[in-house]
């Protein structure tokens, strides 16, 4: 008879490791006093198989970790912080590869949503930035808090000219 009832049950009322697993003298798997699983062994991984499978790797012999979907690592995170997403040899902060066309897709919350990227300081600061206004579909480049270059949705392009005249396909402000 089928039972939504768990099959055992380990209680503990004392402290100590709750339960420690073995594969001959090598503790492979523990659940320590407070509940953390932990996994002793130098490569410990958790694995969910099946047709799509997912696995969590992580090893302290070659120090890294990773994320595999379906075979392959999707995931990669080296000992030095540095994180690789489709490629497990990631050398800067964020790596990114993709064999097939290479795109990054930042998309917002809502219709209204605008959307910047922003290259900071360590402190903070903000010292560029590329902008997508969702209303007006144009992209604006800025430095120091300036927007130096615009490109409308039609194509005009101003440069120091946050209002380029659409007569004109380039419309600068200033000495060029």
């Amino acid at each position: 008879a089928a039972s939504t009832l768990p099959a055992g049950i380990i209680t503990q009322t004392d402290t100590g490791d709750i339960l420690s697993l073995y594969d001959s003298a090598d503790e492979v798997f523990k659940v320590t006093d407070g509940g953390i699983v932990k996994l002793p062994k130098a490569e410990g991984q958790i694995e969910a198989t099946g047709a799509t499978g997912l696995t969590l790797n992580a090893s302290n012999s070659s120090a890294f970790a990773r994320i595999r979907v379906a075979g392959d690592t999707r995931l990669h995170i080296k000992d030095e912080g540095n994180v690789g997403i489709g490629t497990t040899d990631a050398d800067s902060i964020l790596h990114l590869q993709d064999s097939n066309h290479g795109a990054i897709t930042l998309q917002g919350g809502t219709a209204t949503s605008d959307l910047s990227l922003d290259f900071q300081t360590v402190a903070g600061v903000t010292t560029a930035r590329i902008f997508s206004a969702s209303d007006a579909g144009d992209l604006r480049f800025y430095t120091a808090n300036n927007e130096n270059l615009r490109i409308q949705a039609d194509g005009t392009v101003g440069i120091n000219n946050s209002s380029p005249n659409s007569y004109f396909k380039l419309d600068v402000n200033g000495n060029a």
